[in-house]
């Protein structure tokens, strides 16, 4: 047999504000290989690597926001070392804290799991004839009971639901049976661990202050900021959106990569917020919310939406404050109702949603 050859392999961190940063690794028994910074603040190293799997991080000075004695934070840069995880890394070693990367045929794989049926011809159903399900992973599992909204590996599949591989799998199997995969994505904020935030945050969040103080029970860690970010002449040479950037990766590989069929973004703060959208009825004894969403285009296009949050079921229930009157017609049913005054009485039942559309024209 013919000797493997070893191929370059590349390693990559934007960290346009850190002074130095160090490839650490198994393929160097952990001393760390200097990293050359680029004008774009992006950190690239090209290493000699054998097909195998290999644990990394980098080596770095993190910057770290500090409050004063003013009140005001600041970035601060601090003179010790921290090894980081790499943000992009698809596999890591949390007892290590290391990111855990795979060369096969000299270039970086994710697994080796071959599609079954992606050259099927499958008969989905229209989109018209759209019926979505939402399935927590979490409920068939024994011990693994986090919703995932404070997320830490952002590329990374949670071990306890089992590896990349298995979800494919998964993939390919629902796609087999015509039922299409949607993902829901937490674009809004990140848990605190998370290497983004512990290399530097400034680029990537709002760190100075909260988003929105007015409403601090929605801050459930540090926020991504998408606004645009200037770039310091002396340190980087083009306008970047970090954290657009970063998102916009992130979702491109979980399509590309595991061939999902769309995304429910979640951004709570902004949507709950939206000039087109009225909560008019708030019953928190029962919990059941009701609101209405209009177009910007006519504002006499309306959707509402009646949810029954409890697991009880009501007859006759009186939702106040209805303001338009005329025939709404049940989304996902066949049946309407005329709205006469500025209530409306019906059932409903345990964990229901009820969505009535109104047209002008």
């Amino acid at each position: 047999m013919a000797p493997q050859l070893a191929s370059q392999i590349e390693f990559t961190l934007f960290a346009p504000n850190i002074n130095s940063v160090s490839l650490i690794g198994s393929f160097s028994a952990w001393q760390g290989i200097p990293m050359r910074k680029f004008n774009d603040g992006q950190w690239r190293l090209n290493v000699s690597l054998e097909d195998g799997e290999y644990e990394y991080a980098f080596r770095l000075q993190p910057i770290v926001i500090e409050k004063r004695k003013n009140g005001k934070k600041e970035p601060v840069q601090l003179n010790k070392f921290r090894d980081v995880i790499d943000p992009y890394a698809v596999k890591v070693n949390l007892s290590k804290n290391v990111g855990v990367v795979t060369i096969k045929n000299g270039m970086k794989i994710i697994d080796e799991y071959e599609w079954k049926y992606d050259n099927e011809a499958v008969n989905f159903p229209q989109n018209k004839d759209l019926v979505i399900y939402e399935l927590y992973i979490g409920d068939f599992t024994e011990k693994e009971h986090s919703w995932g909204y404070a997320i830490r590996h952002f590329f990374c599949i949670r071990s306890a639901y089992g590896t990349s591989e298995d979800l494919k799998h998964f993939v390919d199997e629902c796609h087999h049976r015509r039922i299409r995969v949607i993902f829901d994505a937490i674009c809004n904020h990140a848990q605190g661990e998370c290497p983004l935030y512990q290399i530097d945050p400034t680029p990537y969040f709002y760190w100075n202050q909260i988003h929105h103080p007015e409403h601090p029970e929605e801050h459930w860690g540090p926020e991504f900021n998408y606004e645009k970010i200037e770039a310091e002449e002396d340190k980087w040479t083009r306008d970047v959106k970090p954290a657009v950037q970063f998102m916009s990766d992130l979702l491109r590989y979980y399509i590309e990569e595991f061939h999902i069929d769309g995304l429910r973004l979640r951004h709570h703060s902004a949507a709950i917020r939206s000039d087109n959208l009225n909560v008019f009825h708030a019953d928190m004894e029962r919990q059941v919310l009701a609101y209405e969403r209009w177009s910007s285009e006519n504002e006499d296009d309306r959707v509402v939406v009646i949810a029954n949050f409890s697991k009880n079921e009501y007859k006759g229930y009186k939702v106040i404050n209805w303001h338009m009157v005329g025939r709404w017609e049940q989304v996902f049913g066949t049946s309407y109702i005329q709205v006469a005054t500025t209530h409306l009485i019906l059932n409903l039942s345990a964990h229901e949603g009820i969505v009535f559309m109104y047209k002008s024209k």
